[in-house]
């Protein structure tokens, strides 16, 4: 029987690559950048609350701090990424903030320039509307294009060079097949696909990965990155959230794919056949919801409700703390429930988990 494997960035993880959001930040300096930009941003607003200053020295401090901090990005999104107050862990938490940068860089224009008009309005507590102020001045002096027709653009744009940026970094990392201890690597390869690294080719197993890597592109018949390589990584929102408002759809994982196969004279199908596929297996995966509309159409395909299909759940415990499992059990629980909600028959999908487990048709299992 055939199976397909669903790869996510724990894999890479797994063979020692730095792929983490850390990793990046920490290599490129945006980690003490950031670190910078807050503890000047605290020192500012502390000063201006405290002191008397006339409003020409308000606004050289505002411009000393871009001019120290600010102006040596290179990116809009990585600057939003930067100044947001919120904790970026993983990768599916930096894609959780396209959304809020869109909303954000979309008000940008109502906001003021930096003058005595705007310091006559200026509450001294309120950081979110000085961020945005240094956001406005960012794009101004960057010259990027804003207006009604281009915005979408721009943004996306500002996003696509956080991609490449991102990609190359992954691009200079050790390629894990090429390092020193490499019967380790090919052991661990062996642990997560249950076959020889020789033997891959011919064992049926098709691989989805919604990393950025290929160096595993050789031993298999089908290998498909799904959100692109390093040379055009692509992060993106699910068609869900854009739903409800039509100007997000521009910058779900579908639109940027299906744009970026559009040059592209063969697209060859992950999906094993139907009949011949026994189980679907997931391997570092976070099972974000920015992915789920992939997982329900591999789950719609494969009719798992109704075929005897498995479902693997595989994870590796990276943590200190040992609580991989514990996320990996949260996370399996919510992707199927959620699944169980799109089916037409409500009873069938309100069981749907407790059924696969009654047939033995799903597992959470370490991998060591």
């Amino acid at each position: 029987m055939n199976s397909l494997y669903v790869l996510g960035n724990g894999f890479d993880l797994y063979m020692e690559m730095e792929t983490r959001y850390r990793n990046f930040f920490e290599n490129k300096g945006y980690d003490s950048v950031r670190e910078d930009f807050e503890k000047n941003l605290k020192k500012l607003i502390r000063e201006y609350a405290e002191y008397f200053m006339p409003v020409s020295l308000k606004i050289k401090k505002l411009n000393d701090l871009y001019d120290k901090v600010i102006k040596k990005i290179n990116n809009l999104f990585l600057l939003y990424l930067i100044i947001s107050d919120n904790k970026l862990i993983d990768w599916k938490d930096v894609e959780k903030q396209i959304k809020p940068y869109i909303e954000c860089i979309t008000t940008i224009p109502k906001y003021p320039k930096i003058t005595e008009e705007f310091f006559d309005t200026f509450t001294v507590k309120d950081e979110a509307e000085l961020k945005r102020v240094l956001l406005k001045k960012y794009i101004e002096e960057k010259n990027l294009n804003f207006g009604e027709n281009t915005e979408k653009n721009m943004m996306l744009e500002e996003l696509n060079k956080f991609e490449k940026e991102f990609g190359q970094y992954i691009k200079n990392l050790d390629n894990p097949l090429e390092v020193d201890h490499i019967c380790i690597i090919k052991e661990k390869i062996e642990n997560v696909f249950n076959n020889s690294i020789n033997d891959l080719k011919e064992s049926g197993i098709n691989v989805i990965t919604f990393n950025y890597t290929d160096y595993l592109k050789d031993y298999f018949k089908v290998f498909v990155n799904i959100h692109g390589t390093t040379e055009n990584p692509i992060f993106g929102i699910d068609s869900k959230e854009a739903e409800e408002n039509h100007q997000y759809i521009y910058f779900t994982k579908t639109s940027r794919v299906l744009e970026a196969n559009i040059e592209k004279k063969e697209i060859v199908s992950p999906l094993p056949d139907i009949v011949y596929t026994g189980e679907i297996v997931f391997f570092g995966h976070s099972l974000a919801e920015a992915d789920y509309s992939y997982f329900q159409s591999i789950f719609d395909y494969y009719d798992i409700y109704n075929n005897t299909i498995n479902l693997k759940f595989l994870y590796h415990d990276y943590s200190v703390d040992c609580k991989e499992k514990e996320k990996m059990h949260a996370s399996v629980m919510k992707l199927i429930n959620t699944y169980g909600k799109s089916l037409d028959n409500k009873d069938k999908g309100s069981n749907l988990l407790h059924k696969l487990l009654l047939e033995s048709r799903i597992k959470i299992v370490e991998i060591k």
